[in-house]
């Protein structure tokens, strides 16, 4: 999309744009829900890269929920797509893809222990800039329910070792996102 990878502004105009024209997804046909999901995945990767703000968070967010409510992901699609199974992890990845270039996006240029949150009706999203000292919070939904109770090895792992005593070099920061997505049976 022309822009939408130079500007922050722009990005965020489309995307409120996006919102605006996916909240009632009833009305669109699968083809615009695919459309424009594809378009979502495309404006918030290029979004990402300059970091995205709450407000456009929220909308992208918003956008992802309402087309989790679509027909497309209805619960009686996802198993007839299921069935078919390449174009249903295809629609899974993407919203999965999108998902995750939100996160990354909300947490662009922050340092270790920030953490960014949004909650829709069909989306949780929690992404943290970690440092050895936050990274075991960072593994939890409010619900408690995701990547819950990991063993130290590997959260330290997550930092390449970083957080090991007597490990060379400064302690390395890593982003976590932790998602939960209604009808959506994929992971990035």
């Amino acid at each position: 999309l022309v822009g939408t990878g130079s500007s922050a502004a722009a990005a965020t105009q489309v995307l409120f744009t996006v919102s605006t024209l996916t909240g009632d997804p009833d009305s669109l046909s699968e083809s615009s829900q695919t459309g424009a999901i594809g378009l979502l995945g495309e404006v918030v990767g290029d979004a990402a890269k300059h970091g995205i703000d709450d407000d456009t968070a929220a909308s992208a967010a918003d956008t992802v929920s309402s087309l989790l409510d679509a027909s497309l992901f209805a619960s009686g699609m996802v198993d007839a797509r299921r069935a078919l199974g390449a174009a249903n992890a295809d629609l899974g990845g993407q919203i999965a893809g999108t998902v995750g270039a939100l996160a990354t996006g909300m947490i662009a240029g922050a340092y270790g222990g920030q953490n960014k949150s949004v909650v829709t009706d069909n989306l949780e999203l929690r992404a943290f800039r970690t440092d050895c000292g936050t990274r075991d919070a960072a593994f939890r939904l409010s619900s408690g329910a995701g990547v819950t109770d990991l063993p130290a090895s590997a959260l330290d792992a997550a930092g390449g070792g970083s957080c090991d005593a007597g490990a060379a070099g400064a302690p390395a920061d890593v982003d976590v996102k932790v998602a939960r997505l209604k009808n959506v049976y994929a992971s990035e």
